[in-house]
């Protein structure tokens, strides 16, 4: 696995989320409200990112995401999917330089080891769609990417529909993986399902 320090670009912070796991939660009856067992300080703090996330997981960022990412609705599910993805690989947030907001999600996850190759995925803030993040972010993960000893290709999986990151995606050099081959032997895309797209690193 690649090496877990913090990256930046221009604008973001992309740094290793903490873990939750030593964190006791318990949900009050009262909607969005909770209590916190525990030490009083870190867990106020981690609680505030547990709240920071739950607030990215909205019926849009998470549209072309797994169903179950759509039902995370409370403090607790929101911890154990944030363990869950820790468990997975590399689970990093994007904090925002300029007033420490917790913009999104980073997921890393190595899809095969012989080949040194690297699954990404992401997902952002819905109030900061259109304002280039998604690309900064990919042009940053690429850098670091280049300076892993044992990363050489990054591989993203996109939802066909999801036409603004296929365009993030190829505007950062990523190229469609081949899932059919039209009559001019060219790679053709599905218009509706998985696409996978994938960018060679030139080492730095």
């Amino acid at each position: 696995m690649a090496n877990t320090d913090p990256f930046s670009s221009k604008r973001l912070i992309i740094s290793p989320m903490p873990s939750f796991v030593d964190m006791t939660v318990k949900q009050s009856n009262a909607i969005n409200s909770h209590a916190v067992i525990g030490n009083a300080v870190e867990d106020d703090l981690l609680l505030q990112i547990l709240a920071e996330v739950q607030t990215l997981l909205t019926p849009a960022t998470t549209a072309y995401l797994p169903p179950d990412w759509g039902k995370v609705n409370n403090i607790i599910s929101v911890k154990h999917w944030c363990q869950q993805r820790a468990n997975e690989g590399g689970f990093y947030g994007i904090w925002h330089k300029a007033d420490n907001q917790l913009i999104g999600l980073v997921f890393l996850s190595p899809v095969s080891a012989e080949t040194a190759e690297m699954h990404i995925g992401y997902l952002l803030r819905e109030s900061r769609w259109g304002q280039g993040y998604g690309g900064e972010l990919i042009a940053a993960l690429i850098t670091w990417a280049r300076h892993q000893v044992n990363i050489n290709t990054l591989i993203a999986g996109v939802e066909a529909q999801n036409l603004a990151s296929v365009a993030i995606l190829e505007k950062n050099g990523f190229n469609m993986m081949p899932s059919g081959i039209d009559s001019k032997n060219k790679v053709t895309k599905p218009e509706v399902g998985t696409i996978f797209m994938q960018r060679q690193l030139n080492k730095l």
